[in-house]
Protein backbone atom coordinates (compact mmCIF):
# COMPACT_ATOMS: atom_id res chain seq x y z
CA UNK A 1 0.00 0.00 0.00
CA UNK A 2 0.82 3.57 -0.76
CA UNK A 3 0.04 6.99 -0.58
CA UNK A 4 -1.13 8.45 -3.45
CA UNK A 5 0.33 12.02 -4.47
CA UNK A 6 -2.29 14.88 -4.45
CA UNK A 7 -1.52 18.57 -5.96
CA UNK A 8 -1.20 21.63 -3.74
CA UNK A 9 -4.33 23.00 -2.66
CA UNK A 10 -4.66 26.85 -2.36
CA UNK A 11 -7.28 28.26 -0.55
CA UNK A 12 -7.13 32.18 -1.39
CA UNK A 13 -6.09 31.11 -4.90
CA UNK A 14 -5.88 34.41 -7.39
CA UNK A 15 -4.68 32.38 -10.36
CA UNK A 16 -6.37 28.63 -11.39
CA UNK A 17 -3.64 25.38 -10.64
CA UNK A 18 -4.20 21.87 -11.92
CA UNK A 19 -2.39 18.86 -10.62
CA UNK A 20 -2.55 15.27 -12.14
CA UNK A 21 -5.17 14.33 -9.49
CA UNK A 22 -8.27 15.92 -8.32
CA UNK A 23 -11.84 15.09 -6.62
CA UNK A 24 -13.71 11.98 -7.66
CA UNK A 25 -16.31 13.13 -9.73
CA UNK A 26 -13.79 15.02 -12.09
CA UNK A 27 -11.60 12.01 -12.36
CA UNK A 28 -14.91 9.96 -13.77
CA UNK A 29 -15.85 12.79 -16.16
CA UNK A 30 -11.96 12.56 -17.37
CA UNK A 31 -12.19 16.32 -16.91
CA UNK A 32 -9.20 18.60 -15.10
CA UNK A 33 -9.73 19.42 -10.97
CA UNK A 34 -8.52 22.47 -9.22
CA UNK A 35 -9.07 20.72 -5.67
CA UNK A 36 -10.72 23.58 -3.96
CA UNK A 37 -12.22 22.54 -0.41
CA UNK A 38 -14.47 21.34 0.60
CA UNK A 39 -15.92 21.13 -3.25
CA UNK A 40 -13.94 22.05 -6.28
CA UNK A 41 -15.09 24.70 -8.24
CA UNK A 42 -16.15 22.98 -11.16
CA UNK A 43 -18.14 20.54 -9.85
CA UNK A 44 -20.08 23.26 -8.08
CA UNK A 45 -20.20 25.45 -10.84
CA UNK A 46 -21.62 22.76 -13.15
CA UNK A 47 -24.68 21.81 -10.28
CA UNK A 48 -22.73 18.05 -9.70
CA UNK A 49 -22.02 16.84 -6.59
CA UNK A 50 -17.98 16.65 -5.36
CA UNK A 51 -17.17 13.36 -4.18
CA UNK A 52 -14.38 14.74 -2.31
CA UNK A 53 -10.59 13.15 -2.83
CA UNK A 54 -8.15 10.36 -1.63
CA UNK A 55 -4.96 10.23 -0.69
CA UNK A 56 -4.53 7.19 0.97
CA UNK A 57 -5.54 3.79 -0.35
CA UNK A 58 -7.25 4.72 -3.23
CA UNK A 59 -10.90 6.55 -3.90
CA UNK A 60 -12.70 7.93 -1.07
CA UNK A 61 -16.10 6.92 -0.15
CA UNK A 62 -18.70 10.09 0.35
CA UNK A 63 -18.87 9.01 3.88
CA UNK A 64 -17.71 7.15 6.46
CA UNK A 65 -20.41 5.13 6.97
CA UNK A 66 -18.72 2.43 4.61
CA UNK A 67 -15.13 1.60 6.03
CA UNK A 68 -12.79 -0.90 4.59
CA UNK A 69 -12.76 -2.61 8.14
CA UNK A 70 -15.42 -3.80 10.02
CA UNK A 71 -17.06 -1.67 12.80
CA UNK A 72 -20.12 -1.98 15.04
CA UNK A 73 -22.45 0.09 15.46
CA UNK A 74 -20.77 2.68 18.09
CA UNK A 75 -17.64 2.50 16.41
CA UNK A 76 -19.49 4.10 12.99
CA UNK A 77 -20.94 6.72 15.50
CA UNK A 78 -17.74 7.73 16.93
CA UNK A 79 -16.52 7.65 13.15
CA UNK A 80 -19.06 9.73 12.29
CA UNK A 81 -18.41 12.26 14.86
CA UNK A 82 -14.95 12.48 14.20
CA UNK A 83 -15.78 13.57 10.77
CA UNK A 84 -18.11 15.91 11.86
CA UNK A 85 -16.84 17.22 14.17
CA UNK A 86 -13.53 16.65 15.59
CA UNK A 87 -11.48 16.92 12.83
CA UNK A 88 -13.38 20.49 12.23
CA UNK A 89 -12.43 21.83 15.18
CA UNK A 90 -9.11 20.48 16.43
CA UNK A 91 -7.25 22.07 13.26
CA UNK A 92 -7.85 26.06 15.14
CA UNK A 93 -7.68 28.76 12.77
CA UNK A 94 -6.34 26.83 9.55
CA UNK A 95 -7.68 24.09 7.69
CA UNK A 96 -5.51 21.17 7.94
CA UNK A 97 -5.22 18.31 5.59
CA UNK A 98 -4.02 16.20 7.98
CA UNK A 99 -7.24 15.64 10.06
CA UNK A 100 -9.62 16.69 6.85
CA UNK A 101 -8.05 14.04 4.64
CA UNK A 102 -5.29 12.01 5.92
CA UNK A 103 -6.63 11.51 9.05
CA UNK A 104 -10.01 10.05 8.00
CA UNK A 105 -8.93 7.97 5.03
CA UNK A 106 -5.90 6.40 6.71
CA UNK A 107 -8.82 5.37 9.64
CA UNK A 108 -10.84 3.64 6.69
CA UNK A 109 -7.59 1.10 5.83
CA UNK A 110 -4.85 0.92 8.80
CA UNK A 111 -6.38 -1.17 12.14
CA UNK A 112 -3.91 0.66 14.09
CA UNK A 113 -4.96 4.34 13.09
CA UNK A 114 -8.50 3.16 12.79
CA UNK A 115 -8.18 2.04 16.54
CA UNK A 116 -6.54 5.63 17.61
CA UNK A 117 -9.31 7.47 15.76
CA UNK A 118 -12.26 5.72 17.65
CA UNK A 119 -9.98 6.36 20.91
CA UNK A 120 -9.65 10.17 20.39
CA UNK A 121 -13.19 10.61 19.39
CA UNK A 122 -14.57 9.15 21.98
CA UNK A 123 -13.04 11.37 24.41
CA UNK A 124 -13.29 14.10 21.81
CA UNK A 125 -17.12 13.54 22.34
CA UNK A 126 -16.97 13.00 25.79
CA UNK A 127 -15.04 16.51 26.26
CA UNK A 128 -17.69 18.41 24.04
CA UNK A 129 -20.94 16.42 25.07
CA UNK A 130 -20.46 15.92 28.55
CA UNK A 131 -21.60 13.09 28.38
CA UNK A 132 -20.81 9.71 30.18
CA UNK A 133 -17.19 9.01 29.90
CA UNK A 134 -16.32 5.91 27.62
CA UNK A 135 -13.21 4.97 29.43
CA UNK A 136 -13.51 1.01 28.39
CA UNK A 137 -14.30 1.56 25.14
CA UNK A 138 -10.93 4.13 24.69
CA UNK A 139 -8.91 2.01 26.99
CA UNK A 140 -9.95 -0.92 24.86
CA UNK A 141 -8.96 0.76 21.27
CA UNK A 142 -5.59 2.43 22.30
CA UNK A 143 -4.00 -0.82 23.48
CA UNK A 144 -5.65 -1.91 20.26
CA UNK A 145 -3.78 0.71 18.09
CA UNK A 146 -0.71 0.13 20.20
CA UNK A 147 -1.13 -3.59 19.64
CA UNK A 148 -1.15 -2.96 15.84
CA UNK A 149 1.37 -0.42 15.78
CA UNK A 150 3.95 -3.46 17.29
CA UNK A 151 4.02 -4.76 13.58
CA UNK A 152 5.11 -1.48 12.12
CA UNK A 153 7.75 -1.02 14.16
CA UNK A 154 9.32 -4.68 13.44
CA UNK A 155 8.65 -3.72 9.75
CA UNK A 156 10.20 0.14 10.09
CA UNK A 157 9.78 0.84 6.60
CA UNK A 158 8.46 4.16 5.14
CA UNK A 159 4.96 3.02 5.05
CA UNK A 160 5.29 1.94 8.65
CA UNK A 161 7.02 5.03 10.10
CA UNK A 162 3.93 6.96 8.42
CA UNK A 163 1.26 4.95 10.27
CA UNK A 164 3.46 5.22 13.57
CA UNK A 165 3.32 9.06 13.11
CA UNK A 166 -0.43 9.47 12.33
CA UNK A 167 -1.28 7.52 15.40
CA UNK A 168 1.36 9.59 17.71
CA UNK A 169 -0.37 12.65 16.37
CA UNK A 170 -3.84 10.75 17.40
CA UNK A 171 -2.23 10.06 20.66
CA UNK A 172 -0.89 13.25 21.34
CA UNK A 173 -4.49 14.96 20.65
CA UNK A 174 -6.37 12.17 22.95
CA UNK A 175 -3.89 12.76 25.75
CA UNK A 176 -4.03 16.72 25.56
CA UNK A 177 -8.17 16.48 25.71
CA UNK A 178 -8.02 14.59 28.94
CA UNK A 179 -5.50 16.62 30.33
CA UNK A 180 -2.59 14.32 30.54
CA UNK A 181 -0.15 16.63 29.26
CA UNK A 182 2.91 14.94 30.34
CA UNK A 183 1.94 11.66 28.79
CA UNK A 184 1.44 13.80 25.18
CA UNK A 185 4.68 15.62 25.63
CA UNK A 186 6.02 12.00 25.83
CA UNK A 187 4.32 11.11 22.72
CA UNK A 188 5.44 14.62 20.97
CA UNK A 189 9.16 13.73 21.87
CA UNK A 190 9.38 10.26 20.34
CA UNK A 191 7.52 11.25 17.22
CA UNK A 192 10.21 13.97 17.09
CA UNK A 193 12.67 11.15 17.78
CA UNK A 194 11.73 9.44 14.99
CA UNK A 195 11.47 11.58 12.56
CA UNK A 196 14.99 12.81 13.67
CA UNK A 197 16.38 8.93 13.83
CA UNK A 198 14.90 8.11 10.12
CA UNK A 199 15.58 11.14 8.81
CA UNK A 200 12.08 11.61 7.21
CA UNK A 201 11.93 12.49 4.17
CA UNK A 202 8.98 14.32 2.93
CA UNK A 203 8.62 12.59 -0.72
CA UNK A 204 4.41 12.81 -0.60
CA UNK A 205 2.16 15.06 0.45
CA UNK A 206 1.25 12.95 3.25
CA UNK A 207 4.52 12.94 4.54
CA UNK A 208 3.92 17.47 4.30
CA UNK A 209 0.76 17.21 6.20
CA UNK A 210 2.15 15.15 8.89
CA UNK A 211 5.46 16.80 9.62
CA UNK A 212 2.68 20.18 9.49
CA UNK A 213 1.66 18.97 12.52
CA UNK A 214 4.76 17.84 14.13
CA UNK A 215 6.38 21.69 13.39
CA UNK A 216 3.63 23.22 15.46
CA UNK A 217 3.94 20.51 18.40
CA UNK A 218 7.91 21.17 18.30
CA UNK A 219 6.87 24.51 18.75
CA UNK A 220 4.95 23.72 21.67
CA UNK A 221 7.22 21.62 23.42
CA UNK A 222 10.48 23.66 22.77
CA UNK A 223 8.94 26.86 24.44
CA UNK A 224 8.32 24.88 27.62
CA UNK A 225 11.68 23.37 27.83
CA UNK A 226 14.51 22.50 25.65
CA UNK A 227 14.98 19.10 23.59
CA UNK A 228 18.22 18.03 22.42
CA UNK A 229 17.98 18.07 18.88
CA UNK A 230 20.64 18.45 15.87
CA UNK A 231 21.38 21.59 14.05
CA UNK A 232 18.39 23.76 12.66
CA UNK A 233 16.66 21.94 9.88
CA UNK A 234 16.65 23.12 6.18
CA UNK A 235 14.59 26.01 5.71
CA UNK A 236 13.40 26.46 2.14
CA UNK A 237 13.90 30.14 0.43
CA UNK A 238 10.69 32.61 0.83
CA UNK A 239 8.56 32.24 -2.30
CA UNK A 240 7.90 35.01 -4.63
CA UNK A 241 4.12 34.86 -3.34
CA UNK A 242 1.78 33.05 -0.71
CA UNK A 243 -0.62 31.65 -2.33
CA UNK A 244 -2.82 30.95 0.66
CA UNK A 245 -2.26 32.31 4.24
CA UNK A 246 -1.73 28.29 5.13
CA UNK A 247 1.66 28.80 2.72
CA UNK A 248 2.72 31.98 4.91
CA UNK A 249 1.60 30.12 8.38
CA UNK A 250 3.78 27.14 7.29
CA UNK A 251 6.88 28.79 6.47
CA UNK A 252 6.62 30.88 9.17
CA UNK A 253 6.78 27.49 11.10
CA UNK A 254 9.67 26.66 9.69
CA UNK A 255 11.38 29.81 10.61
CA UNK A 256 10.28 29.34 13.81
CA UNK A 257 11.37 26.15 14.61
CA UNK A 258 14.79 26.97 13.35
CA UNK A 259 15.38 29.98 15.55
CA UNK A 260 14.03 27.90 18.66
CA UNK A 261 16.36 25.12 17.64
CA UNK A 262 19.40 27.24 17.25
CA UNK A 263 18.74 28.86 21.00
CA UNK A 264 19.25 25.65 22.45
CA UNK A 265 22.50 25.60 21.14
CA UNK A 266 25.37 26.38 23.92
CA UNK A 267 26.03 29.83 24.22
CA UNK A 268 29.48 30.53 23.05
CA UNK A 269 28.21 30.49 19.06
CA UNK A 270 30.93 29.53 16.30
CA UNK A 271 30.45 31.70 12.73
CA UNK A 272 28.67 28.86 11.54
CA UNK A 273 25.80 29.27 14.31
CA UNK A 274 26.03 33.12 13.77
CA UNK A 275 25.60 33.13 9.70
CA UNK A 276 22.58 30.73 10.55
CA UNK A 277 21.41 33.51 12.63
CA UNK A 278 21.92 36.11 9.94
CA UNK A 279 19.77 33.82 7.63
CA UNK A 280 16.72 33.12 9.66
CA UNK A 281 16.66 37.13 10.36
CA UNK A 282 16.93 37.67 6.38
CA UNK A 283 13.77 35.42 5.65
CA UNK A 284 11.68 36.79 8.39
CA UNK A 285 11.98 40.20 6.64
CA UNK A 286 11.70 38.48 3.49
CA UNK A 287 8.38 36.95 4.91
CA UNK A 288 6.73 39.95 6.14
CA UNK A 289 7.69 41.95 2.69
CA UNK A 290 6.22 38.79 0.68
CA UNK A 291 3.25 38.58 2.41
CA UNK A 292 2.41 41.80 2.85
CA UNK A 293 2.94 41.90 -0.86
CA UNK A 294 0.48 38.64 -1.61
CA UNK A 295 -3.13 39.00 -2.49
CA UNK A 296 -4.08 37.06 0.35
CA UNK A 297 -2.76 40.22 2.63
CA UNK A 298 -5.78 42.23 1.46
CA UNK A 299 -9.54 42.05 1.32
CA UNK A 300 -11.00 41.35 5.07
CA UNK A 301 -14.17 41.41 5.30
CA UNK A 302 -15.36 39.94 8.94
CA UNK A 303 -13.79 39.73 12.39
CA UNK A 304 -13.11 36.07 11.23
CA UNK A 305 -11.14 36.95 8.75
CA UNK A 306 -8.79 39.36 10.68
CA UNK A 307 -7.89 36.54 13.25
CA UNK A 308 -5.69 34.52 10.04
CA UNK A 309 -3.91 37.46 9.51
CA UNK A 310 -3.30 39.22 12.82
CA UNK A 311 -2.49 35.60 14.37
CA UNK A 312 0.20 35.36 11.75
CA UNK A 313 1.99 38.66 12.37
CA UNK A 314 1.64 38.09 16.01
CA UNK A 315 3.46 35.26 15.62
CA UNK A 316 5.81 36.25 12.65
CA UNK A 317 7.02 39.33 15.42
CA UNK A 318 7.47 36.77 18.44
CA UNK A 319 9.42 34.69 15.85
CA UNK A 320 11.59 38.23 14.93
CA UNK A 321 12.55 38.81 18.69
CA UNK A 322 13.36 35.70 19.28
CA UNK A 323 16.13 35.55 16.52
CA UNK A 324 17.23 38.51 17.59
CA UNK A 325 18.00 37.33 20.94
CA UNK A 326 18.33 33.50 20.25
CA UNK A 327 22.38 33.60 20.77
CA UNK A 328 22.36 36.11 23.50
CA UNK A 329 22.35 35.49 27.35
CA UNK A 330 21.62 38.63 28.99
CA UNK A 331 18.54 39.12 29.88
CA UNK A 332 18.95 43.14 29.47
CA UNK A 333 19.34 42.58 26.15
CA UNK A 334 15.36 42.08 25.61
CA UNK A 335 14.85 45.65 26.15
CA UNK A 336 16.07 46.42 23.30
CA UNK A 337 12.94 44.53 21.83
CA UNK A 338 10.51 46.80 23.70
CA UNK A 339 9.34 48.77 20.33
CA UNK A 340 8.73 45.39 18.68
CA UNK A 341 6.87 43.92 22.38
CA UNK A 342 4.42 46.41 21.91
CA UNK A 343 4.06 46.07 18.37
CA UNK A 344 3.20 41.98 19.62
CA UNK A 345 1.00 43.12 22.25
CA UNK A 346 -1.46 45.46 19.95
CA UNK A 347 -1.54 42.73 18.04
CA UNK A 348 -2.94 40.58 20.77
CA UNK A 349 -5.17 42.93 22.12
CA UNK A 350 -6.43 43.40 19.33
CA UNK A 351 -7.09 39.38 18.80
CA UNK A 352 -8.58 39.16 22.10
CA UNK A 353 -11.02 42.26 21.09
CA UNK A 354 -12.46 40.36 18.20
CA UNK A 355 -12.24 37.14 21.05
CA UNK A 356 -14.55 39.08 23.23
CA UNK A 357 -16.85 40.24 20.40
CA UNK A 358 -17.41 36.66 18.94
CA UNK A 359 -15.79 33.91 20.80
CA UNK A 360 -16.31 31.42 17.55
CA UNK A 361 -13.65 33.57 15.65
CA UNK A 362 -10.81 32.35 17.61
CA UNK A 363 -12.06 28.93 18.78
CA UNK A 364 -14.78 27.92 17.01
CA UNK A 365 -17.86 25.17 18.90
CA UNK A 366 -19.79 25.02 22.25
CA UNK A 367 -17.30 26.31 25.38
CA UNK A 368 -16.49 22.92 26.72
CA UNK A 369 -15.33 21.94 23.44
CA UNK A 370 -12.39 24.75 22.67
CA UNK A 371 -9.64 22.52 22.91
CA UNK A 372 -7.61 23.09 19.28
CA UNK A 373 -4.03 21.65 18.77
CA UNK A 374 -2.88 24.21 16.98
CA UNK A 375 -0.96 27.34 17.91
CA UNK A 376 -3.04 30.58 19.12
CA UNK A 377 -2.11 33.36 20.98
CA UNK A 378 -1.61 31.88 24.26
CA UNK A 379 2.24 31.15 23.32
CA UNK A 380 2.58 34.71 22.13
CA UNK A 381 1.30 35.65 25.10
CA UNK A 382 3.17 33.77 27.57
CA UNK A 383 6.62 35.17 26.12
CA UNK A 384 5.49 38.40 26.29
CA UNK A 385 4.72 37.87 30.11
CA UNK A 386 7.94 36.36 30.87
CA UNK A 387 10.35 38.40 28.68
CA UNK A 388 9.11 41.72 28.18
CA UNK A 389 10.14 43.76 31.40
CA UNK A 390 8.32 46.89 30.57
CA UNK A 391 5.58 46.48 33.24
CA UNK A 392 2.33 48.06 31.76
CA UNK A 393 2.89 45.41 28.84
CA UNK A 394 3.73 42.21 30.74
CA UNK A 395 0.68 42.58 32.83
CA UNK A 396 -1.46 43.40 30.18
CA UNK A 397 -0.50 40.24 28.73
CA UNK A 398 -1.26 38.59 31.84
CA UNK A 399 -4.82 40.39 31.65
CA UNK A 400 -5.30 38.37 28.67
CA UNK A 401 -4.12 35.10 30.00
CA UNK A 402 -6.38 35.15 32.90
CA UNK A 403 -9.24 35.57 30.80
CA UNK A 404 -8.44 32.78 27.67
CA UNK A 405 -11.03 30.26 28.15
CA UNK A 406 -9.47 27.59 25.27
CA UNK A 407 -6.75 25.00 25.31
CA UNK A 408 -3.82 25.00 22.29
CA UNK A 409 -2.63 21.34 22.36
CA UNK A 410 -0.68 20.97 25.50
CA UNK A 411 -0.73 24.97 26.61
CA UNK A 412 -4.02 25.25 29.08
CA UNK A 413 -5.22 28.09 29.80
CA UNK A 414 -5.09 28.01 33.73
CA UNK A 415 -1.61 26.66 33.94
CA UNK A 416 -0.15 29.25 31.80
CA UNK A 417 -1.90 31.59 32.98
CA UNK A 418 -0.55 30.85 36.21
CA UNK A 419 3.23 30.17 35.73
CA UNK A 420 3.44 33.90 33.29
CA UNK A 421 2.04 35.34 36.76
CA UNK A 422 4.62 32.98 38.84
CA UNK A 423 7.32 34.41 37.09
CA UNK A 424 6.42 38.09 36.92
CA UNK A 425 6.11 37.85 40.89
CA UNK A 426 9.27 36.09 41.11
CA UNK A 427 11.31 38.88 39.24
CA UNK A 428 9.22 41.92 40.19
CA UNK A 429 8.75 41.79 43.96
CA UNK A 430 8.17 44.72 44.98
CA UNK A 431 10.31 46.39 42.80
CA UNK A 432 7.90 48.85 41.38
CA UNK A 433 6.74 49.86 44.71
CA UNK A 434 9.95 51.65 45.16
CA UNK A 435 9.92 55.35 43.80
CA UNK A 436 11.09 55.92 40.23
CA UNK A 437 12.37 52.70 39.45
CA UNK A 438 11.26 51.81 35.60
CA UNK A 439 13.91 49.43 34.04
CA UNK A 440 14.02 46.51 36.18
CA UNK A 441 17.79 45.37 36.70
CA UNK A 442 19.78 42.32 35.80
CA UNK A 443 19.67 41.52 39.28
CA UNK A 444 15.97 40.53 39.32
CA UNK A 445 15.63 38.93 35.95
CA UNK A 446 15.35 35.23 35.75
CA UNK A 447 16.91 33.56 32.72
CA UNK A 448 15.81 30.71 30.24
CA UNK A 449 13.21 28.86 32.38
CA UNK A 450 11.60 25.51 31.81
CA UNK A 451 8.34 24.34 32.75
CA UNK A 452 7.98 20.33 33.78
CA UNK A 453 4.96 19.01 34.55
CA UNK A 454 5.70 16.54 37.61
CA UNK A 455 2.94 14.13 36.61
CA UNK A 456 -0.55 13.31 34.98
CA UNK A 457 -3.08 14.84 36.00
CA UNK A 458 -1.59 18.04 37.17
CA UNK A 459 -0.60 18.65 40.24
CA UNK A 460 2.47 20.42 40.73
CA UNK A 461 4.58 22.53 37.76
CA UNK A 462 8.26 22.62 38.21
CA UNK A 463 9.94 26.27 36.91
CA UNK A 464 13.47 25.09 36.84
CA UNK A 465 15.71 28.59 36.04
CA UNK A 466 19.32 28.32 34.68
CA UNK A 467 20.65 32.16 35.58
CA UNK A 468 20.13 33.10 39.07
CA UNK A 469 20.77 30.88 42.76
CA UNK A 470 17.74 30.33 44.76
CA UNK A 471 19.04 32.24 47.53
CA UNK A 472 17.65 35.42 45.60
CA UNK A 473 14.88 34.67 45.10
CA UNK A 474 11.79 36.28 47.37
CA UNK A 475 9.77 32.46 47.68
CA UNK A 476 6.59 32.49 49.19
CA UNK A 477 4.86 30.05 51.46
CA UNK A 478 3.30 28.82 47.74
CA UNK A 479 6.70 27.51 46.41
CA UNK A 480 8.61 24.52 47.78
CA UNK A 481 12.32 25.01 47.15
CA UNK A 482 14.66 22.15 45.52
CA UNK A 483 17.90 22.91 44.62
CA UNK A 484 17.04 25.40 41.25
CA UNK A 485 13.30 24.17 40.96
CA UNK A 486 10.09 25.67 42.13
CA UNK A 487 7.12 23.65 42.65
CA UNK A 488 3.45 25.69 42.57
CA UNK A 489 1.01 24.26 43.57
CA UNK A 490 -1.58 24.58 41.32
CA UNK A 491 -4.25 21.67 42.21
CA UNK A 492 -6.64 23.60 43.88
CA UNK A 493 -6.67 26.51 41.39
CA UNK A 494 -7.44 24.19 38.30
CA UNK A 495 -9.95 21.68 37.31
CA UNK A 496 -8.18 18.72 37.65
CA UNK A 497 -9.20 15.43 35.56
CA UNK A 498 -9.42 12.77 38.03
CA UNK A 499 -8.79 9.89 35.66
CA UNK A 500 -5.50 8.28 35.78
CA UNK A 501 -3.39 8.51 32.56
CA UNK A 502 -3.77 5.07 30.10
CA UNK A 503 -1.28 2.14 30.70
CA UNK A 504 0.43 0.76 28.01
Amino acid sequence: MSFKSLGNTSYFRQDTMYSKTGCRTCKIRKVKCDEGYPACHRCVSTGRACDGYAVWGGDLPQSMSAPCLAISTVEKQCLDWLQMRTVTKLPGSFRSEFWSRLLLQASRHEPAILHASLALSAVHKTVVDGEARMDRFVLRHYNMAISHLNGHFAANDTFSIQVILIACIAFVTLECLRGNFVAAQTHIQNGLKIIEAQKYKQDSLADDWIMEVFSRLEIQVRLLNSLSTSSPRHSFDIPRRFRSRKDAWKSLDSLTNNTLRLRSKPVGSSGQTLIARQTILRRLRRWQTVYEASAIFHGISSEVDEVAPTLLMAHHTMATIMAELCLCSDEMAFDSQNHRFAQLMDELQRLDDIGKANPDALSPGPQKGRSIMDLGYLVPLYYVAVKCRVHVIRHQALGILDSVSHQEGIWDPKTTALVSRKIVELEEQDFYHQPHERCLPASHRIGDIKVLRERDPTEKIFLIASERSVAEYDVTLYIDVIAHCYSIHISCELDIISASPYKY
